[in-house]
C-alpha cells in the first residue's frame, strides 16, 4: 500500500532524540532533507546541549588527498608516512566527546566520498586512529533538491548506523523560535498561515527562494534592520522567502500592531484591549 511505500520522515524534536543517544554510542548518521529546514543546526543544538565538541567539515570542497595526508619523509626514522592536515588531526588528538559534522555531503566530487569510507569503517587518517571521542554525522540535501547533490555511494551510505529523513514542523520550530529570539511578528505570521509559509521548498534555477525556516530566519534578521522604508524592506523579504510570502506577510505586519495574541484574549480576556472599531484586526 501507500504508506508501505512512503519514506518515514522524522521531526525536528525526534531527530534531538535521536541524536543524543546516537551521539553517545558514537554511531554514524546521515540526515537528509530539503535545504534551509536547520539540519546542521539542530546539530549543532544537540552539541551543545550535550557539552560537546563540535568540528565541522566541508566535503563539497575537499580532495581526495585530504583523507590520508601530506606525505612526508621521516628522514631519521628512515621511513615515509602521511601527515593529517588540521581538522583530520584534531580528530586523531581529540581528548573530549567531540561531534564531527560533514556538512553537504552529498555535493562532494565522487572520489572523495571514496576516499571518506576510510574515516567510518577503519576509523583511520591514513595510518592515524581517530580517536574513540569522536562521532561522525553527515548532512545533505537529495537529488531532487537542485542542490548539487548526484547522489552518495553505496559503499559509504552502508557504513552509516542509519539515514534520517527530516521535515519541518510547525510546533517544533514555533517553540525553537522564541528560545532563538525570532522576531514575534514572523512567529505570530507563521502560527497564522501554518507550514505553507513555514517551508515550501520550490527548487528552481531562478533566482528567487521559497519559504523555508532558515528564509524565516532572514525575515527576522530583515526586520532588526529597522529600514523605515516599506519597499525596500518587502524587496528584501521577497528575497528571503519569495514574492507571495512577502506580500502576505506585509498585510499582516500592518496588523500586528494592533492584534493581540489570540490565545491571550481567551485566557485572560478582561487584561487585553481587544479592537472593537478594526473588524480585520
Amino acid at each position: 500500500n501507500k504508506m508501505a511505500m512512503e519514506l518515514l520522515k522524522i521531526k525536528p524534536n525526534g531527530l534531538k532524540k535521536i541524536l543524543k543517544k546516537a551521539f553517545k554510542k558514537r554511531a554514524p548518521l546521515m540526515i537528509v532533507g530539503p535545504p534551509g529546514i536547520g539540519k546542521s543546526e539542530i546539530i549543532e543544538q544537540v552539541t551543545s546541549e550535550l557539552g560537546y565538541a563540535l568540528i565541522t567539515k566541508f566535503p563539497a570542497i575537499d580532495d581526495p588527498t585530504d583523507y590520508k595526508g601530506m606525505p612526508w619523509v621521516d628522514r631519521e626514522n628512515g621511513k615515509a608516512q602521511f601527515l593529517p592536515f588540521d581538522v583530520l588531526l584534531e580528530l586523531v588528538n581529540a581528548k573530549e566527546p567531540t561531534i564531527c559534522l560533514l556538512d553537504d555531503i552529498g555535493q562532494a566530487n565522487m572520489s572523495v566520498l571514496a576516499s571518506m569510507m576510510h574515516l567510518f569503517q577503519a576509523r583511520r587518517v591514513g595510518e592515524h586512529r581517530i580517536s574513540d571521542h569522536v562521532c561522525f554525522v553527515a548532512c545533505t540535501n537529495d537529488k531532487s533538491h537542485h542542490a548539487g547533490v548526484t547522489g552518495i555511494i553505496e559503499p559509504l551510505k552502508s557504513r552509516m548506523t542509519s539515514i534520517i529523513h527530516l521535515v519541518p514542523d510547525l510546533e517544533d520550530w514555533v517553540a525553537y523560535a522564541i528560545t532563538a529570539g525570532i522576531r514575534p511578528e514572523v512567529v505570530g505570521f507563521i502560527r497564522f498561515r501554518g507550514m505553507e509559509m513555514l517551508s515550501n521548498f520550490q527548487p528552481t534555477m531562478d533566482l528567487t527562494n521559497s519559504p523555508s525556516p532558515r528564509g524565516n530566519k532572514a525575515v527576522s534578521d530583515i526586520l532588526d534592520l529597522d529600514l523605515d522604508d516599506r519597499d525596500l524592506e518587502l524587496a528584501m523579504i521577497q528575497g528571503a522567502c519569495g514574492r507571495g510570502y512577502a506580500v502576505e506577510f506585509d498585510g499582516f505586519k500592518r496588523l500586528f500592531a494592533s492584534l493581540d495574541d489570540p490565545r491571550r484574549i481567551l485566557t485572560n480576556p478582561d487584561a487585553v484591549n481587544v479592537p472593537t472599531n478594526q473588524p480585520d484586526v
